[in-house]
């Protein structure tokens, strides 16, 4: 009976070590595998995900790959693997932002990249053609006033800025509005909503002149705001809120031709502000904290009354 029990013993000990050695190689291999993804730009969080939900397919494309090329370790084709996933879920992700964006281009009687959305199977051309949703999603500027339809069919009127610019990482400007008179679209966003430019974490240039807006919304948000450049000329504006006072990056501000009484009291804490422009507004005084802006051009008109300060403060800037 004792050597039964020794026998019984020594068994589950063998068991519980062979067991414990293949844990130990499962955690090297999967440490290895996650340590090469990270190399090839795959995020952890996506590595987590994909071995949590996908992991047989992962090793089904694994072992192809590793008949296909036996040389390479297991942890090598498990990584790639799951390389390959990622590239074709990246891929999708983009495929999906850019069909939204030329949907939208259709949607409104656009011309830009009209060759490209009349295609019958849209989805179908895209994905034969890799190289467009790489162009489109990696679109720098989006300026309506170039892809306006100018053979003379009727275009829709734009009344929102499209929800999809803050999907695209490289958007550097924005631009719905001519910089000198309406174009052959029209545009009518009433409100322009600063928050969703704000949250295109590389957008420089916003240009919404001529664009009938009527006022701003802008919680106020300076975390990761980089635009420079806001021009908001020959709208129907009458107030502009304090809160725009925080976008701190700002270095051009234009406000010609709006329906402007005064300015927001706290301008002054522009501080990187170079150019402002409130020529053809109702403005006649201007705040007591403007004179805290080093500007390098100030455009206004002839009836603003200056104080003794600010008559001060334009002569030692040259305004």
């Amino acid at each position: 009976m004792g050597v039964l029990i020794f026998i019984i013993l020594i068994g589950v000990g063998v068991y519980l070590y062979l067991n414990y050695q293949k844990a130990k190689k499962n955690i090297f291999i999967a440490n290895t595998v996650k340590t090469i993804t990270q190399t090839k730009g795959v995020p952890s969080d996506f590595f987590t995900h994909s071995v949590n939900t996908n992991m047989e397919h992962i090793k089904s494309l694994a072992q192809l790959d590793q008949k296909l090329h036996p040389q390479k370790s297991w942890a090598e084709c498990l990584a790639y693997s799951i390389e390959i996933n990622y590239t074709v879920e990246l891929f999708n992700q983009k495929l999906k932002i850019v069909l939204e964006i030329l949907n939208w281009y259709k949607s409104y009687n656009l011309q830009y990249y009209s060759d490209t959305y009349n295609h019958t199977n849209l989805e179908y051309y895209l994905r034969k053609n890799k190289d467009t949703v790489e162009e489109i999603y990696n679109m720098e500027v989006f300026d309506v006033g170039c892809i306006s339809n100018f053979s003379g069919m009727t275009t829709r009127t734009i009344t929102e800025i499209p929800i999809f610019i803050k999907k695209l990482p490289n958007l550097k400007a924005i631009i719905m509005g001519s910089a000198t008179s309406p174009e052959i679209y029209s545009v009518a966003l009433g409100e322009l909503d600063l928050n969703l430019l704000v949250e295109c974490s590389n957008l420089q240039v916003a240009c919404f002149q001529y664009c009938n807006i009527r006022s701003i919304k802008f919680h106020g948000d300076r975390k990761i705001s980089k635009l420079r450049h806001l021009k908001l000329g020959a709208n129907e504006l009458k107030e502009i809120p304090d809160t725009l006072c925080k976008l701190n990056s700002l270095e051009v501000l234009t406000l010609w031709q709006n329906e402007l009484t005064e300015l927001p009291l706290k301008i002054g804490e522009l501080t990187n502000l170079k150019g402002l422009d409130i020529m053809s507004t109702k403005i006649s005084y201007l705040p007591k904290s403007i004179i805290n802006l080093n500007l390098k051009t100030f455009y206004y008109d002839d009836n603003i009354q200056f104080s003794y300060q600010e008559k001060i403060w334009l002569k030692n800037n040259n305004l």
